[in-house]
């Protein structure tokens, strides 16, 4: 067996143990009450701050690559946060 292959199959079989130790670790009420005790207002203003942060983040690189459309670097932006907040 390649000695990638051995490395890959560590990194998930911990990744999984990892994520399954974390899920039993959690309290699922505890998170449930704590968006249930939330107001619809400071919702959507999390929401609206968290996109102004990504709009931000999506600027800077424009200004470092300003020869790429803006809408281009912002869907960029987003899928690269997406992947950083999914992937392990």
């Amino acid at each position: 067996m390649n000695k990638h292959y051995v490395i890959l199959f560590l990194k998930i079989v911990i990744t999984i143990g990892l994520i399954l130790w974390l899920f039993l670790k959690i309290e699922f009420k505890q998170i449930f009450n704590a968006f249930y005790g939330l107001s619809f207002s400071v919702a959507i203003l999390a929401l609206v701050l968290h996109f102004i942060t990504d709009l931000l983040g999506a600027l800077k690189w424009k200004i470092f690559l300003n020869k790429i459309p803006f809408t281009k670097l912002l869907k960029m932006y987003l899928l690269g946060s997406y992947y950083s907040i999914v992937l392990p």
